[in-house]
């Protein structure tokens, strides 16, 4: 079997994010909520009311967030789960993330941003992907701007190549 990794930009759901300051949003949602209410398992889970992320089961893919037009954090995603039925609220799933990979940082500009990837034509609507090199050149980007994690700690080649790992693992447990 053959595993791809997908890299993307996630916009947050106007609906719900974007009266919030960017450093409120990044500590309520991504600091308190997210990590902080983790799972037994390291997992953290961010409901949506519209999907804009899909995955095979030979798939993760490494989120960059958007909010108010700029890049506010970053995450590996491994999962998605429907729900059987549209909860009271609206919401008809979950993105399931590692919860230490999930990155905040000073926020990033579109401007900023093509200097890292310069193809990007916008962060848009809709998920974008990204070669291997502009992530190398991202992460050596954000480094210096993290606000959660010390920079050594900020490893997303190694949490991909981790998770990739597990998931052969799995598959060949199954066999």
């Amino acid at each position: 079997m053959s595993y791809s990794v997908l890299y993307r930009i996630l916009p947050l759901d106007k609906e719900l994010f974007e009266a919030e300051d960017l450093e409120k949003l990044q500590q309520e949602c991504f600091e308190d909520d997210m990590i902080g209410d983790a799972d037994e398992y390291g997992c953290s889970y961010l409901a949506f009311k519209t999907q804009e992320l899909a995955l095979t089961d030979d798939e993760v893919a490494y989120v960059l967030f958007e909010s108010a037009g700029k890049i506010v954090a970053s995450a590996l995603l491994i999962d998605v789960d429907l729900f059987d039925e549209v909860e009271d609220d609206g919401f008809t799933g979950e993105y399931v993330f590692i919860a230490s990979s999930i990155a905040t940082f000073k926020p990033v500009s579109l401007e900023e941003f093509r200097g890292v990837d310069p193809s990007t034509a916008s962060f848009g609507d809709k998920p974008q992907a990204f070669d291997g090199e502009t992530l190398s050149a991202l992460v050596e980007f954000l480094r210096p701007r993290l606000s959660n994690l010390e920079p050594e700690e900020f490893t997303p080649q190694e949490w991909i190549a981790e998770q990739l790992e597990a998931m052969a693992e799995q598959e060949e447990d199954e066999q």
